[in-house]
């Protein structure tokens, strides 16, 4: 998910078709100025910077995610309802028990502050 801009990108610049699938919506021999390319590499591009900021305990990452979910929840929804799907999408599966986790999350992890003695430890392994 984390090239997807940089395929995106190329495919501006460069002119080049590709497929691109995801949450059951499905784009074939498109190029970048496809508005269903360009919506499918924001949500992908969306999830990456999520992923990361959740990695590196971010405060806006939960409330991203959260976004994240239900813009996808809704994506998937409409995916399965629509003439246009290409499948059926399973996503939603996984994404309502995502989005409940992080709704529960969403307080502790605001008020979490890391230890500065465990910053103060990995920082000095770090620096060896």
């Amino acid at each position: 998910m984390a090239i997807t801009p940089a395929f995106y990108v190329a495919g501006l610049v460069w002119g080049f078709t590709y497929n691109i699938t995801a949450f059951g919506l499905m784009a074939k021999e498109t190029n970048s100025f496809s508005p269903l390319a360009t919506y499918l590499a924001a949500i992908l591009t969306l999830s990456a910077v999520m992923a990361y900021g959740i990695l590196w305990g971010k405060n806006w990452a939960i409330r991203l995610g959260m976004v994240y979910g239900i813009i996808v929840l809704v994506t998937s929804f409409y995916s399965i309802y629509s003439p246009s799907g290409a499948f059926l999408d399973l996503s939603p599966l996984f994404l309502i028990p995502f989005v409940w986790v992080l709704w529960i999350k969403r307080i502790a992890w605001a008020q979490y502050t890391p230890s500065p003695v465990l910053c103060s430890k990995a920082s000095s392994e770090l620096d060896h």
